[in-house]
């Protein structure tokens, strides 16, 4: 008789254990949070994102620094294109985010960079945005493999990559102006309301010089 082993993962922000084979899962299949990716990486509240040095790509093929999205406060999220179970409902509160701010008249920008760089090239990061129909408050950007674990460990987000899969934390950080992180959201379903009086507070901040 042949038997299977299984790990059991911590799916963030949902409450319940699932358990996965232990053999690799498909490509398609994002792994949230497997083993000790289930925690954030320390206090990321105070860091200063736009003052990292890194080069970026943005989905239009543009050369971009973290320093050019001073003025207003940002979203910030990983993410990488081919994850179909944590990055689909990040984006999607996001989105719905990115609502209400607009009805509530406050400005935002909504950065969204790859955790997948050498899989996630400058068309397939327009093809994302194409096919979520993405508004022009959004910012798809893809560096350095250095550069993605550089911020993301600002950022405080835990993940590993095997040869198929990547199993990441769902985070969305606000900034104010300057580039400051102010907030920091985990799981799969944050508090609306607190990001966005968290956003409101960062935009009514004073702007740099």
């Amino acid at each position: 008789m042949t038997s299977s082993r299984f790990l059991t993962a911590w799916v963030a922000g949902c409450g319940f254990a699932v358990d996965l084979p232990a053999a690799p899962a498909p490509p398609e299949v994002c792994t949230a949070c497997l083993g000790s990716a289930a925690e954030p990486i320390g206090t990321v509240e105070g860091r200063e994102l736009f003052a990292m040095p890194d080069a970026w790509q943005d989905d239009r093929g543009e050369p971009r620094k973290l320093s050019q999205f001073a003025a207003r406060p940002q979203l910030v999220a990983m993410f990488y294109a081919d994850c179909h179970m944590v990055c689909p409902i990040t984006v999607e509160t996001l989105r719905t985010l990115e609502r209400e701010l607009a009805a509530a008249q406050i400005d935002a920008g909504i950065l969204l960079v790859t955790l997948d760089p050498s899989t996630d090239s400058v068309a397939t990061l327009a093809a994302y945005r194409r096919e979520r129909k993405l508004s022009d408050r959004w910012t798809l950007l893809r560096g350095t493999t250095l550069a993605t674990r550089r911020l993301a460990e600002s950022l405080g987000i835990p993940f590993r990559i095997d040869a198929v899969r990547i199993a990441h934390g769902s985070v969305i950080v606000v900034t104010d102006a300057r580039g400051k992180i102010v907030a920091h959201f985990t799981g799969l379903h944050p508090d609306l309301a607190a990001l966005r009086q968290a956003v409101g507070a960062a935009a009514t901040e004073v702007r740099p010089k």
